[in-house]
């Protein structure tokens, strides 16, 4: 059956990352193109409002990514010890980070919180397409695309994991174990790929303690990735959003093939969340 993101109100997201590597960008230009981004962010738009400059030994990928080597192949830190990195912050009343825009020499990514605030694909998709559109004069050479969504949500301890996720891609042993443990972990890794496009899929679920209430917790984490450079040559054409949206439709697609027919239903409108929910289900926007 094909659902419509239109018909859902509520999510299981509470992280984003959409991020592109390159063929690093000589030095010359990494500051002349931060200050463009800086006017478009902090200045002709509200995007943003903390920036701050840093410098990183080792990068953090944050990607699951098995064609990655070292990293430090790809920064040659033998010539090079530090990368210099812009960081661009969005802050709720409370000061926590809403999103984050890294740029350097070697990548860029917008990273979203959606545990503090949730935010449509559409409207940081904007922000990151503005970005690339002003990175693409450079002739830049994109080796990588990638789209990573982390998503969770908690059960109580009666209530069964394979009413809620599809239990041949989650371990669901500990329904069964739970009588004899109160601390159980278990996840499945899967890699796999849908034409260009490659798949590192984690599932998690797991027994603990949560104010003092034993529950479950279910998880997944999903990567879709694209490394062929000649493929990433259309993210800096004048067809790139919809390269993006189109990666984001396998990513629903995927995204509801994990769960049961139950949790969708859950997340359409005018449904009510489960009372065996202890959290984790939470409603878009203002709902």
């Amino acid at each position: 059956m094909e659902y419509l993101r239109d018909s859902f109100n509520k999510h299981l997201t509470n992280n984003v990352i959409i991020r592109i590597d390159y063929v690093p960008i000589p030095d010359d230009k990494v500051d002349v193109i931060n200050n463009k981004l800086a006017k478009l962010f902090l200045v002709d738009n509200d995007y943003f409002s903390d920036a701050k400059q840093t410098f990183i030994r080792n990068i953090d990928i944050q990607m699951n990514d098995p064609s990655i080597q070292d990293v430090n192949e790809f920064l040659n830190v033998k010539e090079k010890s530090k990368v210099k990195s812009y960081e661009y912050y969005k802050y709720d009343e409370n000061k926590n980070i809403e999103m984050k825009f890294i740029f350097n020499r070697q990548f860029c990514l917008i990273d979203i919180n959606q545990v503090i605030k949730y935010y449509k694909f559409e409207d940081y998709e904007e922000i990151f397409l503005k970005a690339l559109d002003i990175l693409s004069p450079n002739s830049i050479i994109i080796n990588r695309f990638g789209l990573r969504k982390f998503n969770d949500f908690f059960l109580k301890k009666d209530a069964q994991i394979n009413d809620y996720v599809k239990d041949k891609y989650f371990n669901a042993d500990c329904n069964d174990l739970l009588d004899n443990s109160d601390n159980f972990i278990a996840e499945k890794k899967y890699t796999f790929a849908s034409g260009d496009t490659n798949v590192n899929l984690i599932t998690h679920s797991s027994i603990g303690m949560m104010d003092n209430d034993l529950v479950k917790r279910i998880a997944f984490d999903i990567e879709i990735y694209l490394t062929d450079i000649k493929t990433l040559e259309v993210l800096f054409a004048c067809n790139k959003k919809e390269f993006i949206d189109k990666e984001n439709d396998l990513f629903f697609n995927l995204y509801l093939n994990l769960l049961n027919e139950q949790m969708v239903k859950m997340l359409k409108i005018d449904e009510e969340i489960d009372n065996n929910i202890v959290c984790g289900v939470d409603y878009n926007e203002n709902n």
